[in-house]
């Protein structure tokens, strides 16, 4: 009896032993693996993080480098601006793969592609930079080129106002001598008109015959003869002049018919136009000279004062007058 107490307390303490040692295995084993798990999470932390800083530190240096560039150009400013929001857009993207995929090898990529982004955007910059530059420069030139145009132009109109101011000033002194040379030309001619004095008009009868008798009465006057002397003038040239005579009747009416040879004649004293009763050209030799010419009535006369006006080269040369009965 006592042999078989003591065998069942044998088998049962090697089954508590077995126990114990089974035990202390698992707790060994489960103990290793939460101890490997607490290692891959920290390292995994120690990923996350470093990425993460790196991110944020590159992030911040693109950043910085990118406003560096910018200028006072509008067009560089807001190229910077769109290439600045490109990057954040990368910089969410890279973030999402660390913190909520835990994809650190594609997160990595995607850094080491930020970076060269970044370079490709500095050397964006770059290009427009010196493309500005160069428009600039060209502009500057445009610029100088355009002044010296507008310079010249301003000097081209000043040259151009003094020659319009030397051409008026020409103009108004050639219209000056022009006037000078007429009203010179007028006084000499003026001054060669040939004076005429003692002027005698007479009435006649003409009969049948053609035989002449003197009248004063208006109603037995067929014809008037006017007679006169012409002065002698040095100035005149010797040759034929031209002599109009004007016979105003009592009324202050000019006598005058187209078909007996009256006409128009320019007073330059006026330089009016006026109807002439006739003309006579008489041949001058610088000498003290008599003459005649004839006015055949169309109308009869009436009684009264008649005035006569003689011209020669439009000018009054002289008055007289007549009554008839």
């Amino acid at each position: 009896m006592e042999e078989n107490k003591n065998s069942n307390f044998k088998t049962v303490a090697i089954i508590a032993l077995l126990s114990l040692l089974g035990l202390n295995i698992y707790q060994y084993m489960d103990g290793s693996s939460k101890s490997t798990t607490i290692d891959t999470q920290s390292a995994q932390l120690v990923e996350s993080k470093k990425l993460s800083d790196d991110l944020d530190v590159q992030f911040k240096q693109a950043m910085a480098d990118l406003d560096a560039q910018k200028t006072t150009n509008t067009e560089l400013n807001q190229l910077i601006e769109t290439q600045k929001a490109d990057l954040e857009k990368q910089r969410s993207q890279i973030s999402n793969l660390i913190t909520i995929k835990k994809d650190y090898g594609s997160a990595k990529a995607q850094l080491a592609k930020l970076k060269d982004q970044v370079n490709v955007y500095l050397g964006e910059i770059t290009e427009l930079k010196k493309k500005n530059e160069e428009l600039t420069a060209s502009n500057t030139q445009l610029s100088k080129e355009n002044q010296d145009l507008n310079t010249e132009v301003v000097t081209a109109r000043s040259a151009n106002q003094d020659l319009t101011a030397q051409k008026k000033a020409i103009e108004d002194e050639k219209s000056r001598i022009e006037e000078e040379r007429k009203n010179l030309k007028k006084k000499v001619t003026k001054a060669s008109a040939i004076a005429v004095s003692d002027i005698v008009v007479t009435g006649f009868k003409v009969r049948e015959s053609g035989k002449e008798s003197k009248k004063r009465n208006a109603e037995n006057i067929d014809r008037l003869k006017i007679c006169f002397k012409l002065l002698k003038n040095s100035v005149t040239e010797a040759g034929t002049e031209t002599f109009h005579f004007r016979i105003l009747n009592p009324q202050g009416e000019i006598i005058a018919v187209e078909d007996q040879g009256s006409g128009v004649v320019v007073n330059n004293d006026t330089n009016d136009q006026m109807r002439y009763t006739c003309a006579k050209e008489i041949s001058y030799q610088n000498q003290e000279v008599s003459d005649c010419t004839v006015w055949n009535k169309n109308n009869p006369f009436s009684p009264g004062v008649y005035e006569v006006e003689v011209y020669n080269k439009g000018y009054l040369v002289g008055k007289g007058n007549f009554k008839l009965k």
